[in-house]
């Protein structure tokens, strides 16, 4: 090889079919690279279609001493976890690298945890691929960010080496929550900056604060969220899951987005949830204060409020939302991606604010239910891996989509309503609008 300094090196000992989700996966992942990329591949190589991506060598085979210095000078390194494999790497002084399963292979598991020991990465095989550091130099802000899936969120992204701004209500929880990271990593680049989304003028300020403070953003989380709360409505006058969930987040992300660097890796991520496929947009009633007749007496006419429609709606209105956020930002030639990521079930999360409730669904949901650690994952795949697009929504493989791994989901039909999300921008930005106005 001429040059022997590859940012990317994937090791595959072949090309039969059933290995072939390792070659698209990396394929795909080489695509999107400007750096200087190699695969050894083994024979045939000549099966592995590259010609339409730049910067790749692709060799079948390197001697030890070659390969031994290509990969000292690498960043990421991709294999299969075969066991002849893994020894060729530790026997090369190869500390680290991603070790991608392969299906069928009886002693994986073993393998996984053999390694795994000696300081290896473990990806799964339906895992999207993250570079090493990939969010090193890049500011990212995440709402809600002081517990639930917020929490590891931003640890997450930390650990990346983002700088992590904790846009959250209350100040001492934030602060406790960047202790606890702070102390796992010392490292980490954190700052607070209040928010309270079910307030326009908490939003407003703290538009005006991050501006104060910095020159750009890179990642966007919409992630904080409310539910099983009563019936309130804010001092801007709407419905409080419906403008915590959706409204202040409508109006933080457009008033951040001239901050935004006109890139690809500019991500600005919002949380939607299964149940935006049972939502309902109430055009004529988007507080709910008269749809939900329950009874009739001969005095008076009750209504019943109705906690999950209003979550539901909620939920459905930011689905709606990221899918118009990223038509209008193709429409205007922008490489800003708005893309939609959904935790599925924890237990661990702060949205759950009843405590019988909480026990309640803990039983319940265990069978559907994983970690908020594991939870925070559609978001963080979906802030930094380059596999994801503009207009795609990251979910989760396992049952009824309430736990798993990262995968790609469908988006249901509802959401992706071109005529119903330009009604809700258009009422959106006129009434978030007038509030900042009085």
């Amino acid at each position: 090889m001429e040059n022997k300094k590859y940012k990317n090196i994937a090791l595959i000992s072949g090309v039969e079919p059933h290995r072939t989700i390792l070659e698209k996966k990396l394929l795909n992942f080489f695509l999107n690279k400007d750096e200087k990329s190699l695969i050894v591949a083994g024979k045939p190589a000549e099966l592995l279609d590259i010609e339409n991506i730049n910067n790749v060598t692709i060799v079948s085979h390197l001697e030890d001493a070659e390969l031994a210095e290509a990969l000292q000078n690498a960043e990421n390194i991709y294999c299969r976890s075969g066991y002849s494999t893994l020894m060729d790497l530790h026997a090369l002084g190869i500390k680290s690298a991603n070790l991608i399963p392969t299906p069928g292979q009886t002693e994986q598991e073993y393998l996984a945890e053999h390694f795994e020991k000696k300081g290896f990465c473990m990806v799964k095989q339906n895992e999207f691929i993250i570079e090493k550091n990939a969010a090193v130099g890049k500011i990212a802000v995440v709402t809600g960010a002081n517990g639930g899936f917020g929490f590891f969120i931003a640890k997450k992204l930390a650990e990346q080496g983002a700088k992590v701004v904790f846009a959250c209500r209350n100040e001492q929880k934030a602060r406790s929550a960047m202790q606890k990271i702070s102390a796992e990593l010392p490292h980490a680049q954190l700052d607070f900056i209040p928010l309270d989304l079910g307030d326009f003028s908490s939003v407003k300020n703290f538009a005006q604060e991050y501006k104060n403070r910095y020159q750009y953003i890179d990642i966007l989380i919409n992630n904080a969220g409310i539910l099983f709360v009563p019936h309130k409505t804010t001092k801007d006058g709407f419905e409080q899951i419906f403008q915590t969930n959706y409204l202040g987040h409508f109006l933080l992300t457009n008033l951040l987005l001239p901050m935004f660097p006109n890139k690809k890796t500019s991500k600005i991520v919002t949380q939607s949830s299964v149940m935006y496929k049972f939502g309902k947009i109430h055009f004529d009633d988007l507080n709910l204060t008269r749809n939900y007749l329950l009874y009739k007496t001969n005095e008076k006419k009750l209504t019943f409020y109705s906690k999950w429609t209003a979550y539901a709606q909620s939920k459905l209105a930011s689905t709606l939302f990221a899918l118009e956020l990223q038509r209008r930002l193709a429409a205007q030639g922008s490489n800003i991606q708005s893309v939609l990521a959904h935790p599925g079930v924890s237990m661990e999360t702060n949205i759950l604010k009843n405590q019988f409730i909480r026990k309640l669904a803990r039983g319940f949901c265990s069978v559907f239910a994983q970690s908020a650690d594991k939870g925070a994952m559609p978001a963080v795949v979906a802030a930094l891996s380059a596999e994801v697009k503009g207009g795609d929504f990251i979910g989760l493989d396992g049952f009824l989509q309430g736990k798993g791994a990262p995968v790609k989901i469908a988006i249901a039909k509802k959401a992706a309503d071109k005529a119903v999300a330009k009604r809700l921008w258009e009422i959106s930005d006129f009434k978030t609008k007038i509030k900042q106005k009085k």
